[in-house]
């Protein structure tokens, strides 16, 4: 099939939000009600749309027990395409302020000495207030390129505050950082998409320290929340409940939770208390299913 003719298809606006939840976790394979409540649809739809992208190649169904799951098929020539727009889609929604900053710091940088440049944090997932920390992930082939990423940010951006850290190729692909862990599930890859991609379709588990690594931040962000008022409080609320309902939902669900789901009405000092509780019971390693 030519790329007109897959193009085609998504001119449907359902097999799209069904292509955005299956993409944005290729490492995944979800029920039809799952993806139905973060595609904001009927599940009869998802069925419709998930039939197309079988056709194309770019969904399949796996069992898993008695459930049928579907999963982004990552061996289609198309795959990595529609990642790409699912990940520039995903830009393009950060407020325009950061977007701007960050187009114009991506243009100044040596790309040729940059494996991968990950935006993640509250930036990425769309939270992020004129006094947010910028964090980017950069996996780099030389230091020069690092000290020279440092001091452009400090002069062109000193409005912002830049948060850049820097990874081997080696660091990257173990898995064993869990800042890079996550960045490659949560952040949206600037350049370099393909480096992320490759890794990011073949993660099948991460490490309990990884929850207790997310907690544990979460915790600090409660213990700032408490020292401000006004906008910024209700920033650092709103942060807050986002964090620990994505941290429920790597629990729960094995994937994090799109933000229209998260309940900004619970009481975070229990849900710190009970996460604790429950992190401490469960094995070292938590699958992905």
């Amino acid at each position: 099939m030519s790329q007109k003719e897959y193009l085609e298809y998504f001119g449907s606006k359902t097999v799209w939000q069904v292509v955005r939840v299956i993409f944005d976790n290729p490492q995944m394979a979800f029920g039809i009600t799952e993806i139905a409540r973060k595609a904001g649809t009927s599940k009869s739809n998802v069925y419709r749309a998930l039939g197309r992208l079988e056709e194309l190649g770019l969904a399949r169904t796996i069992k898993s027990g008695k459930k049928k799951l579907h999963q982004a098929e990552t061996s289609c020539p198309f795959s990595m395409p529609v990642w790409e727009l699912v990940a520039a889609e995903k830009y393009m929604n950060i407020k325009p302020e950061f977007k701007n900053a960050l187009d114009l710091f991506t243009s100044r940088i040596d790309r040729d000495n940059i494996h991968t440049l990950i935006l993640f944090g509250s930036v990425a997932r769309g939270l992020a207030e004129k006094w947010s920390d910028v964090d980017l992930l950069t996996v780099l082939r030389d230091d020069e390129t690092a000290k020279m990423m440092k001091s452009l940010a400090k002069e062109m951006f000193p409005e912002y505050r830049f948060e850049l850290h820097f990874y081997s190729p080696h660091e990257f692909h173990g898995l064993d950082d869990l800042v890079v862990l996550d960045a490659i599930l949560s952040g949206i890859p600037l350049l370099g998409r393909r480096y992320v991609f490759d890794v990011k379709k073949e993660l099948r588990s991460f490490p309990k320290s990884y929850l207790i690594y997310r907690l544990n931040e979460a915790k600090k962000l409660n213990d700032r929340m408490k020292t401000v008022e006004g906008d910024a409080r209700e920033y650092f609320h709103k942060v807050l409940t986002t964090s620990l309902a994505e941290i429920i939902s790597l629990m729960e669900r094995r994937t994090t939770l799109p933000k229209a789901l998260v309940k900004e009405d619970m009481n975070v000092e229990e849900e710190i208390e009970r996460l604790e509780t429950e992190i401490s019971q469960v094995g070292d390693r938590i699958w992905l299913t």
